[in-house]
């Protein structure tokens, strides 16, 4: 049975845009849901713990790993270094989250 393993690579924050574009007041900053290196394990599930947005932008990918996607040749060879881990964000204009997602045999 595989299962997927999900990893906080990074988190940003676009001061710039959100300065521009929100009424947002200056404590708001990065994803406070989230910390750099944090890790995750799934089946078909949202992990306990993670952020709905979030999930609702990777869980494509999930599945994709958890059925044995090559994404090493998905839609651009090359795409990723390793044949069943890839790298996706959660679509948050102001403060995206970067993951890695890569599945293995449980």
């Amino acid at each position: 049975m595989k299962k997927c393993r999900i990893t906080v690579v990074k988190k940003n924050f676009y001061g710039d845009i959100v300065k521009k574009y929100s009424n947002l007041g200056p404590e708001f900053g990065h994803c406070p849901l989230f910390e750099e290196g944090q890790v995750f394990e799934c089946g078909r599930d949202m992990p306990e713990g993670f952020c709905s947005w979030a999930w609702h932008d990777l869980h494509k990918f999930v599945f994709a790993a958890l059925g044995g996607a090559d994404f090493n040749e998905i839609t651009v060879p090359n795409f990723s270094r390793e044949k069943h881990k890839v790298v996706a964000c959660c679509t948050d204009g102001y403060r995206p989250v970067v993951f890695s997602i890569e599945s293995f045999d449980a």
